[in-house]
């Protein structure tokens, strides 16, 4: 056989091996089908877009007296105080002195986590001079009214940063603002006492004792995923749609997958960066996710700034009912929005909203929470929690389904206190359960934050 033979049965070889691919590549069927794009550009999942105002809340309002430290009985008081203090103007902003005041009659407001000073253009009325020239560099957690009674006067407004570190200060025009705030004082029917804990790490105020809540029935309706893949796909007619192993639902793209949850509802995106770009700062990242979450009308439910982890660029909005938040589990009542550099990089939420509440008897409803006191002593007695790493302490509520590993679409909302430790809440009411107390605790009854 020669060279040129050879080379031709190579050839013929090639052309049939390549004949071959051709019709198994026509023949082949895919385990996965493509997103219909009959749709239309709808990408309104059914909830409502929000600003900073109706995002960023406090997560409590202290009222520090010469007898002790109180805070409002309903959340709906402090909502509605609140609102009042929005509207005093501030202005003449410069760096304070550090730390915490202490030993002056002074209102506090507590955020759940540290704020960009810029945000306060946006949930507090900032004079027009001081916006011109520009808020000075800080952040804030904490926000203290300091007034001298026998002048009847606001003397000082200050912002301190969770660990006391970083302080700004500030002075209020509000003819009425001494005089709201002095009365609120004076008038304690509506407050419960509170009682403080304090760590190197934060400074939290809890009702100091019982409280008296009620849980509640609901059900919700599920979201549609199709406005989602619009406002979060860059072509919905290239999404591939499979079915996992784990019996969860993918959608995905060249570069971006959104996976389902079993029982539908929740859901977590994820996207393949490159890491071009800059970083945002924290106050782009929390209007840029609220941007993102505005674009679709995510806001199905009440939903407040709960933590703005820097160190990952990530963000996340709580769940809120009834003035507390629903604190597990953290898939069906946590928005969390995660930046890498400027482009979005992950995204959890629920997919569901609150359809409706249930009527029960109110009897049937009441549930006693044991008393702040009695807390703070099982988490000094409990040796798997470490008290210099304890981040917060709050009432909080869980949702349980009817029916356990099922579909469901009826909850109970049960109240109970939480223990936020290593940025994770972990439901302490079973501890003060089984924990017997070494002190009486007051049990004198007061209504619920």
């Amino acid at each position: 056989m020669n060279f040129e033979t050879l080379k031709s049965i190579i050839l013929f070889i090639l052309i049939m091996l390549s004949l071959f691919l051709t019709v198994a590549l026509w023949n082949y069927q895919p385990n996965h089908d493509r997103v219909e794009d009959d749709m239309g550009v709808n990408t309104d999942v059914g909830g409502l877009e929000q600003t900073m105002t109706d995002i960023i809340q406090p997560s409590n309002i202290v009222f520090h007296t010469s007898t002790g430290d109180y805070g409002f009985k309903k959340s709906q008081d402090e909502a509605l105080f609140y609102q009042q203090m929005q509207n005093w103007t501030l202005y003449n902003f410069e760096p304070a002195k550090n730390g915490f005041p202490e030993g002056e009659v002074m209102s506090e407001v507590v955020f759940p986590t540290g704020l960009p000073i810029q945000t306060l253009s946006s949930i507090f009325t900032v004079s027009e001079e001081e916006q011109e020239i520009g808020l000075p560099a800080g952040n804030f957690k904490h926000i203290f009214f300091i007034m001298d009674e026998s002048k009847e006067s606001i003397t000082e407004v200050r912002f301190v940063s969770k660990d006391g570190e970083n302080a700004i200060r500030a002075q209020v025009q509000a003819t009425d603002a001494f005089a709201n705030l002095i009365s609120q004082h004076q008038s304690l029917e509506n407050k419960q006492a509170l009682i403080k804990y304090e760590n190197k790490n934060t400074r939290i105020f809890i009702p100091k004792n019982e409280v008296i809540m009620t849980d509640h029935f609901i059900s919700v309706t599920p979201l549609e995923v199709e406005p989602l893949l619009h406002a979060l796909f860059d072509d919905v007619s290239r999404v591939k749609k499979s079915k996992r192993s784990d019996g969860t639902t993918s959608f995905s793209d060249y570069d971006s997958e959104m996976i389902i949850a079993e029982d539908g509802k929740s859901m977590r995106l994820e996207r393949a960066l490159f890491g071009k770009g800059t970083f945002l700062n924290n106050y782009e990242l929390i209007s840029e996710s609220m941007a993102m979450v505005n674009n679709h009308k995510g806001w199905t439910d009440d939903y407040y700034l709960f933590d703005l982890d820097t160190s990952n660029h990530q963000v996340s909005y709580r769940m809120d009912y009834d003035g507390y938040p629903v604190l597990s589990p953290s898939r069906l009542s946590e928005i969390t929005v995660q930046y890498r550099q400027e482009e979005l990089y992950r995204y959890k939420r629920p997919l569901y909203d609150i359809k409706k509440v249930y009527a029960q008897e109110e009897d049937e409803r009441k549930i006693v929470l044991d008393s702040g006191e009695s807390v703070l002593e099982v988490l000094e007695n409990t040796p798997s929690i470490n008290q210099e790493k304890i981040q917060d302490i709050s009432i909080g509520y869980r949702l349980i389904p009817s029916n356990p590993g099922k579909q469901n679409i009826f909850y109970t909302l049960m109240p109970a206190w939480y223990v936020k430790q290593n940025g994770k809440w972990e439901n302490i009411s079973e501890k003060l359960e089984t924990i017997p107390l070494t002190k009486g605790a007051d049990q004198d009854a007061m209504g619920a934050n």
